[in-house]
This record gives structure tokens, sequence and C-alpha cells, in this order.
């Protein structure tokens, strides 16, 4: 088993089995405006990822990104910016076949 190692994309989709837990982290800097990258990005890879991390979302209450990942659990991070609304600052998909409590 390999532990703590990254992989460009192609190494990844070889290297994986069904049995790993997948994990990946984007610094998406802006979820609005990246969200058709990031699909893009995971079209790319061969397998649903079990978990997966955003930061810099940039997304206020207003936001719903729940749209875009039916299969995922949703949790998110705010912070508040100075005399601003909060900002989601990290958020996390948690794909539906774990159970979170």
């Amino acid at each position: 088993m390999n532990t703590n190692q990254y992989f460009n994309l192609n190494k990844y989709n070889i290297l994986h089995t069904s049995n790993d837990l997948s994990i990946i982290n984007l610094n998406i800097r802006s979820f609005n405006s990246n969200i058709d990258n990031l699909k893009s990005t995971l079209e790319l890879i061969n397998h649903e990822i079990d978990i997966i991390t955003l930061t810099e979302t940039w997304l206020t209450d207003d936001d719903d990104p729940t749209q875009y990942c039916p299969k995922y659990y949703i949790y998110q991070q705010n912070r508040k910016l100075l005399k601003k609304r909060e900002v989601v600052e990290l958020l996390y998909w948690l794909k539906k076949r774990f159970h979170v409590k």
C-alpha cells in the first residue's frame, strides 16, 4: 500500500484500486468561477472520489453547492470577513456510502 504520495491524474488512474480510499484536495479559488474546471478534472479520474475537500471556495450563505454533487454529503466551514457576510473557506464532499454522525 502506498501512503502519503502525490500523483498526477494519469498515474493516479493507473495505481488506484477500488479498495483504496480516495481523497482529493483542491484550492479552487472561487467555487462559482471554477466549478466547470472542477467537473472537468473529476471526469478525468476513472472512478468517483470518496472525499473531496475544497479550499478558498469563496461561497456565501446565498450559494448552494449541493446542486453540483448529489452523491455526496456536504459540510462547510465558514469564516467571517471583516464586516461582511460569512464566506465558506472550506467545503467537504463526503461520498454518501459513508455513514457519518
